[in-house]
């Protein structure tokens, strides 16, 4: 999954189901610093019963806040996170690709010379074709 965020949230609202299958553990944010933050826990504000895990993956699935803990920070190199990218969006079903097809975006994003350019890579395949 490739994702815009302004900035490193200290929460957010998600499901039930999220925080009990680790989804949001998945995620790294990498910064225009050069730092990369693994997500290592969303917190709901009381614990998850039992019985909550069971619906949450059959009948009910409420949304919740959930409050991120950070690992330490990471330096990444804009090549690397380049190359991550790339193979997301060769991983893409059709949502990054939405617009524009993968060769184009992937071109752009290995022109980008800096994380302002790369962010603005991204936000381009987000945009219809003005031929659209």
């Amino acid at each position: 999954m490739l994702s815009l965020w302004p900035d490193r949230p200290i929460g957010r609202t998600t499901t039930t189901y999220a925080v009990c299958t680790g989804y949001w553990t998945k995620f790294q944010l990498y910064d225009r610093e050069g730092q990369v933050y693994q997500i290592t826990d969303a917190r709901p504000p009381q614990p998850i019963s039992v019985v909550g895990r069971f619906l949450s993956r059959s009948v009910y699935n409420p949304r919740i806040e959930v409050t991120f803990e950070y690992g330490a920070p990471e330096s990444y190199s804009l090549a690397d996170l380049k190359d991550r990218v790339v193979a997301a969006i060769a991983l893409d079903d059709d949502i990054i690709t939405q617009f524009h097809d993968a060769e184009t975006i992937t071109g752009w994003v290995e022109q980008a010379l800096t994380f302002a350019d790369l962010v603005q890579a991204i936000r381009r395949s987000e945009q219809e074709p003005d031929d659209a």
